[in-house]
């Protein structure tokens, strides 16, 4: 329970941290040409790439450094959908912090039961009960309520915001976060 605790723990504040880094960077103003960062794109990327190199060197660990394995694994193709899907998404993600304010985007992500349960059906053919679908509704029904509050100090950080824009990356990053979480269950599963 310790293990699983610290565990929990642990994702929370890398979250929290990473959201407080990416709201620092992306509405901060920058010297000499007083402009925010334009380069979202490469500070996504280098996120992927940290995450790559730590994975390989979790894989390589947990592995024992062993090159055979007698588990049976899917093939690497099949990885790559999920894979493509999961470098895009949080891409898109950053690119809406352009135009809508963080605390809007949270407040999306937090729909995220929406198109995981949706992708879920399709690729997973996953049933849910009536209650599942009760609770997501409802959970989504407060959070669109909560976010009729407008924040006028959160929107005069953007340089030129977009809303129609910012949302819709919003709304595609979690239809690929919805597919990256399907199709690794269908992989695990297989």
């Amino acid at each position: 329970a310790a293990v699983v605790l610290a565990c929990t723990a642990g994702i929370y504040s890398s979250y929290l941290y990473q959201g407080y880094l990416q709201e620092k960077i992306t509405t901060a103003v920058y010297a000499p040409s007083s402009s925010r960062l334009p380069h979202l794109g490469m500070l996504h990327g280098l996120q992927s790439f940290v995450c790559f190199v730590i994975a390989g060197i979790v894989n390589v660990v947990m592995s024992g450094g062993k090159k055979k394995s007698t588990v049976k694994r899917a093939p690497l193709v099949e990885y790559m959908k999920p894979a493509l899907t999961n470098t895009i998404g949080p891409a898109l993600g950053i690119l809406a912090l352009k135009n809508i304010p963080y605390s809007s985007q949270v407040l999306v992500k937090s729909c995220k039961m929406v198109p995981v349960m949706i992708m879920g059906t399709i690729f997973g053919k996953k049933r849910y009960t009536f209650a599942e679908y009760f609770c997501v509704g409802l959970i989504c029904f407060g959070l669109v309520v909560f976010s009729l509050k407008k924040s006028s100090a959160a929107s005069k950080k953007l340089a030129d915001p977009n809303l129609l824009l910012g949302y819709s990356f919003c709304f595609v990053n979690l239809a690929f976060d919805g597919f990256t979480n399907a199709y690794q269950d269908k992989i695990n599963s297989q």
